[in-house]
């Protein structure tokens, strides 16, 4: 059995994919397909919603870029990285 890393993908800049990539890095946190697309300033419906989503998804089969912590919700893979367990790697290094 073969095991494989996440796969490294680009985007396309200008792409919806690209921006909802900037949109997520910017917010630092998950968002819902309908907030992404609100901030993309295109319309929520039903088509929107399931081609940004659809988009976002196969990305997040393949392990690449996109994560999907709830249903219509994405982040980013970077930000699993991030953790808020504990303090940080400096606290209480100054103290006095």
């Amino acid at each position: 059995v073969e095991v494989r890393g996440p796969v490294t993908e680009t985007l396309r800049e200008g792409s919806d994919l690209a921006h909802a990539r900037d949109l997520l890095r910017k917010e630092g946190k998950p968002l819902h397909v309908d907030e992404l697309l609100r901030r993309m300033g295109k319309e929520v419906t039903r088509n929107s919603k399931g081609g940004l989503g659809g988009s976002l998804g196969n990305y997040v089969r393949k392990g690449a870029i996109f994560t999907r912590p709830g249903p219509n919700v994405f982040g980013l893979i970077e930000f699993e990285s991030q953790s808020d367990d504990g303090p940080p790697a400096t606290f209480g290094l100054n103290a006095v």
